[in-house]
């Protein structure tokens, strides 16, 4: 990522954090704590890895760690981490080439409604790729035609639409969520992760069944 890429997502975390309530950045500020192992308001390379490891994260991304690392001291403070917490939730990456699509990405539509993880494909590998896009659809759910959305597209094609069903777990509709491959050294990393997890799905199932709420008293 360059610079302006890294700032625009710096504003966007931090402008998140700003406006929300007050236990989800207490969640977030525990979340920072537990990757802070020493306690010294930063966190270094390897506990980066650590944590993750920890956590059962399949993916681990040193060159991540270094663009966020912006003063190039080494280490990341909270907003830094926020800013990683806020890619992690809001980034898919690529199937194909598994590489971070830096803004625009395709998706399958069938995928993205079912709840479950999602399949993304980055622009380069959507217009290259066009025999992987169309078996997906074959293979997994039987469609033999093209089945993928760009993200902006798909933002305007969802406009006032409301599923019947909303899963309990919005942000699976956004990025896949890779589950613990084993038993964390330290319980509480995958525990306090967890829960700001949570925390935030149910502040979005809850706009979400504001929403609804409204439109209910209105009909």
């Amino acid at each position: 990522m360059d610079l302006s890429e890294i700032n625009e997502l710096r504003i966007a975390a931090t402008a998140s954090y700003n406006n929300a309530p007050r236990y989800l950045q207490n969640r977030a500020w525990d979340f920072f704590k537990q990757m802070d192992m020493n306690g010294d308001d930063r966190v270094s390379l390897d506990e980066y890895f650590t944590f993750f490891r920890a956590c059962g994260y399949t993916w681990i991304d040193c060159n991540l760690f270094w663009a966020l690392d912006l003063d190039r001291d080494g280490r990341l403070d909270f907003y830094d981490v926020l800013a990683l917490y806020y890619f992690m939730k809001t980034r898919v990456r690529c199937r194909c080439c598994w590489d971070w699509p830096r803004r625009m990405y395709f998706t399958c539509l069938e995928c993205f409604d079912s709840g479950g993880n999602t399949y993304d494909l980055c622009p380069n590998c959507y217009a290259r790729e066009e025999l992987t896009r169309f078996q997906h659809g074959r293979n997994v759910h039987g469609i033999d035609r093209n089945i993928f959305l760009d993200s902006y597209v798909l933002l305007r094609a969802r406009r006032g639409w409301i599923p019947a069903a909303a899963p309990s777990n919005m942000s699976l509709a956004l990025v896949p969520q890779p589950p613990p491959q084993h038993q964390p050294a330290r319980p509480d990393w995958w525990n306090v992760l967890h829960l700001l997890d949570v925390a935030i799905n149910g502040a979005i199932s809850g706009a979400i069944g504001g929403v609804i709420s409204g439109l209910c008293s209105i009909m």
